[in-house]
């Protein structure tokens, strides 16, 4: 039975020891595969003959959760593979694969291969560095598989598959004899590892994957829905939305209402103090020139007419007194005093009380006959005309009075 052994990993770049007919095969299994130790049996043909490969390949310590192995330089990616080429197939899948679990937990592991803290590092750069210690991994392989198995723990390769595509993959203590070369004779490719899920986790796995299958598709019925749901509830929400922006409108406008309020207020206020002070002014000034405004009060209403008629004979009276006044200071003077001022004191009382009296007929007849308009104008032509105002007939004493002085 021909056997060959073969070293090949990333210390620095692509490494290779052994026969270089399969160097380009080795070179595949540079693919920064995840798992932690697998062992990848296939049928291949090599320059037109039919072998069968056994590969022991390491990409992470066990318990790591990421490749751990990193080339001398310390770049990540790396990997270690040894490599069983024989011209027949080894039944005992178990056997050949603690075989080289042995060789690689001796020979490589701790001298060509250790750990640093985390990491699992290359010793050296180059595999040409260590070819001794090479050569005695391999004499110790061939020494093992001499001594590990029995003559009938081989078979030709006749009727078996070459190896293409995806292998079949099996927990290595699940996989049987029986199931394995029935596997490699007809895909001719398997993987195995112990650190693979057994059948019963596979069906768990599976069973959990088909629950969160499920969840999954109600999660997205459920999330259809709601999206459906929203839908009216976002109209809603822009209404409210639009509803709240017009009374935010309102108020601005009832505040600024209420400010323009509260400054008509205070105008308000302003006029009421202002009311009384006019009132009593107008009275004062129709008090004092009673003909004045005749013109406006005869546009004015007949009520209007009625409390001024009734002023007329509190300012005649007024008039009267201040005319009496006068007399008497002229009176006291002795140049100007008359020989007799009493007929002059009894005229213009006389005059007064007649003015008085038919200024109060003239407003009862203008009032009866709904003349009241024009009262004032017409009181005031018949007071000038008919009965001179006291002022007058005062004027025409004192005149008479020193044309009688002038005289003498």
């Amino acid at each position: 039975m021909e056997v060959e052994l073969f070293i090949h990993g990333v210390p620095n770049g692509e490494g290779f020891w052994g026969k270089e007919d399969d160097r380009n095969y080795f070179g595949t299994f540079y693919d920064h595969s995840t798992d932690e130790v697998k062992f990848l049996i296939q049928n291949r043909a090599s320059k037109g003959k039919l072998y069968c490969y056994y590969n022991y390949l390491v990409y992470k310590t066990v318990g790591s959760q990421t490749p751990n192995v990193v080339a001398y330089d310390g770049r990540d990616g790396s990997y270690f593979g040894l490599s069983l080429r024989l011209d027949a197939y080894c039944k005992d899948v178990m056997n050949m694969y603690r075989i080289l679990d042995t060789i690689y937990n001796i020979y490589v592991c701790g001298s060509l291969l250790k750990m640093e803290k985390s990491k699992l590092k290359y010793t050296f750069s180059d595999f040409a560095n260590v070819e001794t210690k090479l050569k005695t991994i391999e004499a110790e392989t061939i020494k093992l598989i001499q001594n590990g198995f029995y003559a009938d723990s081989f078979m030709p390769l006749d009727g078996f598959a070459t190896g293409s595509g995806n292998a079949s993959v099996f927990n290595l203590y699940e996989l049987t004899t029986a199931d394995a070369m029935q596997v490699m004779k007809q895909s001719g490719k398997i993987m195995v590892s112990p650190y693979y899920p057994t059948m019963r986790e596979k069906k768990i796995q599976q069973q959990h994957d088909s629950q969160i299958e499920n969840l999954r598709q109600q999660c997205d019925r459920e999330k259809s829905e709601l999206k459906a749901s929203l839908t009216p509830l976002k109209a809603q929400v822009s209404a409210l939305q639009q509803e709240v922006s017009l009374r935010d409108k309102t108020v601005n406008q009832l505040q600024k209402d209420l400010q323009s309020a509260g400054q008509n207020k205070h105008v308000g206020q302003l006029v009421a103090t202002l009311k009384d002070p006019v009132s009593e002014l107008s009275r004062v000034l129709r008090a004092i020139v009673p003909g004045a405004n005749s013109s406006q009060m005869a546009s004015s209403q007949p009520s209007l007419l009625k409390k001024v008629s009734v002023l007329v004979p509190f300012v005649n009276f007024l008039l009267l007194v201040f005319v009496v006044f006068l007399v008497l200071a002229f009176n006291e003077k002795p140049k100007l005093q008359p020989e007799n001022p009493t007929p002059t004191i009894e005229v213009v009382t006389d005059t007064a009380s007649q003015q008085n009296d038919e200024v109060s007929k003239d407003e009862q007849q203008k009032t009866a006959e709904g003349g009241t308009d024009v009262l004032l104008d017409e009181v005031a032509d018949t007071k000038e005309n008919e009965h001179p105002s006291p002022f007058r007939q005062k004027e025409k004493v004192v005149n008479d009075h020193q044309q009688e002085e002038n005289k003498k």
